[in-house]
């Protein structure tokens, strides 16, 4: 039978929900650990009446700005011998040349420059995959860079009066068998049925404070590694889980268009070192099925497979549902 984890060994209830990973899908060590951390995720809250800054640009102008510093940051990644073109001499900037890029997708060094700067106002689906495949762009980064130069409009991500979004409140609530929640695409948690309260407490947490990803960047500074674990290992699990889980954010991001979202991503800027730190990564991730291993205040281990659904009509939300990864715990 499996008990609640307690609410104070945070860490490790969050990594147990998001133990998202890079592609392929290790089993993640979710660890439990009485420290108490140097943040809460109350700090990094936005206030209620919060307005949203007047630096905040339109959503055109967002889209832009986005876009360029995506394409320069993927551009400083890639060396001239990645990409089979020489060296040319001395380097003043990491990674490739604006002109270098442009060759290899067959554009003008000009249009790609204008591109980079957030000038160009429309761009074809065919040139935006040159330009994809001369950055060796991953498929979450494709799609990435697609939504943000706008080649195909996205569908505006429901607000939580939807119809719909109602309808799966309503079903994740009363489905039973297994631990199931509902995320947005901000990872709060929007609904659970009783098996996922039983193991996670969500009802316990106040409502503003239930979101999987302010309460791992709450815990990412704690003081002390998990315990029967090393200090290495519990950052490498603690640092990819937040990078996936930003990844994520940043698709999403890049979806929504709206002022909320803006503000909150101001927040945690302006909160959290860590998110900073992961923000300026430019990453983007699609959501692996990973394993997830639990491991209980008594010591016992529950390996599980997480599963994660992207219901139609809300590309933002996520309806997560744990299941046994062994037979051997079908009956936990």
């Amino acid at each position: 039978m499996l008990t609640k984890p307690s609410l104070t060994l945070a860490y490790g209830f969050s990594c147990a929900l998001f133990p998202f990973c890079g592609g392929v899908a290790p089993s993640w060590h979710a660890h439990y650990r009485p420290s108490t951390p140097r943040m809460t995720v109350r700090e990094l809250l936005p206030p209620l009446s919060q307005p949203v800054s007047e630096h905040v640009s339109s959503d055109i102008v967002r889209r832009r700005r986005e876009l360029g510093a995506f394409l320069k940051h993927r551009r400083s990644l890639l060396r001239a011998q990645d990409v089979g073109l020489p060296e040319g001499g001395r380097r003043h900037v990491r990674g490739l040349r604006r002109e270098e890029v442009a060759q290899l997708a067959g554009i003008s060094a000009s249009w790609y420059t204008l591109l980079e700067q957030g000038r160009v106002p429309h761009v074809s689906g065919r040139t935006l995959n040159a330009v994809a495949e001369a950055l060796q762009l991953s498929q979450a980064e494709h799609e990435h860079l697609q939504v943000l130069a706008q080649v195909e409009r996205p569908v505006p991500l429901p607000g939580e009066s939807s119809p719909s979004l109602a309808a799966l409140i309503s079903y994740t609530r009363n489905v039973r068998g297994a631990p199931t929640y509902l995320t947005t695409a901000q990872f709060e948690v929007l609904a659970w049925n009783p098996e996922a309260d039983a193991l996670f407490g969500f009802s316990e947490m106040p409502p503003r404070e239930r979101n999987l990803l302010l309460r791992l960047l709450a815990y990412a500074e704690t003081q002390e590694p998990a315990s029967g674990a090393s200090d290495e290992e519990f950052r490498r699990v603690q640092h990819a889980t937040l990078n996936n889980m930003v990844g994520v954010l940043r698709a999403n991001y890049g979806r929504a268009g709206d002022a909320a979202f803006d503000t909150f991503i101001e927040a945690l800027r302006l909160q959290s070192r860590e998110f900073r730190r992961l923000w300026r990564e430019q990453s983007v991730a699609l959501l692996p099925e990973p394993t997830c291993t639990l491991l209980l205040p008594d010591g016992d281990t529950v390996t599980m497979n997480l599963n994660a659904l992207v219901p139609i009509g809300h590309p933002g939300h996520l309806l997560i549902c744990l299941t046994p990864a062994q037979d051997s715990t079908a009956s936990v």
